[in-house]
């Protein structure tokens, strides 16, 4: 690798580091470039469980990073919708967040140490330790950095032992006010849920599709890990003043949270009812609790006027703010309407043919 970027350095090559592939942003097209793919650095190093500290190669695949740690008793924590696809360097580089990261943190919560090489060939490696007040710091630099400022190759991991009790909940709320005012309360609360996860109707639609008649929404599902797991739930239903609905919601979304990746595929690929020219595409924004209600409506409102369908869930909270994972559907006509679409411009084939339901098929049919 370094002697690698040294070439490239010194004859102004452009050089992208490859990971999983499972982004869906095109960030790879190269022109000129040298395609650098890491999926070679596959190595588990180290497992100190003492410290409970993890060394790995920048590209171990999620599902075989985790089957190493749980022999351990231990896990990361840290599980995007695309782990099995993913690789920790591709983590590290676009700065991502699990979906259990209500409890476990983001990646940068993750990162104790790293190793990179630099444009130049240089390698250079942040000290492990559980603090430092020195800097500027090489680990924080390069996380979210996307390639640009070097590679990274090697990084060293916090984590956490594997929940020996976990409990979850489904709850109903009246309005998307309503919920958000719940997942601002669990946030802010000491009760450290696992997962707080809030779908407005049209999202619950999508998620419960398979079931028969499915809750209108908002739907809140929530997780608790570890001592007095179920005390916490009971406790964290009372603060919110929620419905509790049936088990099974909740239960579906373990097995299937990560079904999207095979989904998206398939969708795009023309299969279900959205047709061989169906669009399909999310947005991820992030606002503080004070603007949040009013960034949910503005962005539902000006995606609505792109699309045949907007659904969106609060994604991940904090204390001091939650984000908004927005999904975009429509029916096409062609492939030239689906690259410059701004919806159907009439009642497509699927909202035709399923009326109020349409939603609950659309991406499997």
């Amino acid at each position: 690798m370094s002697q690698l970027l040294a070439w490239a350095h010194d004859t102004r090559t452009p050089v992208v580091p490859f990971g999983g592939g499972s982004g869906v942003c095109r960030g790879i097209e190269p022109d000129g470039h040298v395609v650098v793919d890491l999926r070679g650095l596959d190595a588990i190093i180290d497992v100190d469980t003492k410290s409970r500290l993890a060394t790995v190669q920048a590209g171990v695949l999620g599902p075989h990073l985790e089957r190493r740690l749980q022999a351990e008793g231990l896990t990361l924590g840290h599980e995007p919708q695309s782990m099995s696809i993913s690789t920790v360097g591709g983590w590290i580089a676009t700065r991502a967040c699990g979906q259990l990261s209500a409890r476990y943190g983001g990646i940068e919560d993750l990162v104790a140490g790293l190793e990179a090489v630099l444009p130049g060939g240089r390698v250079v490696r942040s000290k492990t330790a559980p603090r430092r007040a020195t800097g500027p710091d090489v680990a924080s630099l390069m996380i979210g950095s996307e390639g640009t400022l070097g590679i990274v190759t090697e990084a060293t991991l916090r984590l956490a032992p594997v929940p020996t009790e976990r409990v979850s909940r489904a709850l109903l709320f009246a309005s998307m006010s309503e919920g958000v005012a719940a997942c601002r309360s669990l946030a802010q609360s000491e009760l450290r849920p696992t997962l707080v996860r809030l779908y407005d109707r049209e999202d619950t639609m999508i998620l419960l599709r398979h079931f028969k008649d499915p809750p209108g929404g908002p739907l809140l599902l929530v997780a608790f890990d570890g001592p007095r797991a179920e005390e916490r739930a009971d406790r964290a239903v009372e603060m919110t003043g929620a419905t509790v609905t049936d088990e099974r919601f909740a239960a579906h979304w373990w097995e299937h949270r990560n079904d999207a990746v095979a989904e998206f595929r398939k969708v795009m690929a023309g299969e279900g009812l959205l047709g061989p020219h169906a669009l399909v595409d999310t947005m991820e924004v992030a606002g503080t609790w004070t603007v949040l209600r009013e960034l949910y409506h503005l962005m539902k409102d000006a995606l609505g006027r792109h699309a045949d369908l907007v659904g969106c869930h609060l994604s991940h909270v904090y204390t001091d703010g939650a984000c908004l994972y927005f999904t975009m559907a429509s029916a096409c006509s062609s492939d030239d309407q689906r690259a410059t679409s701004s919806g159907s411009g009439g009642t497509p084939e699927w909202k035709r043919a399923w009326g109020p339901a349409g939603p609950s098929a659309i991406i499997t049919g």
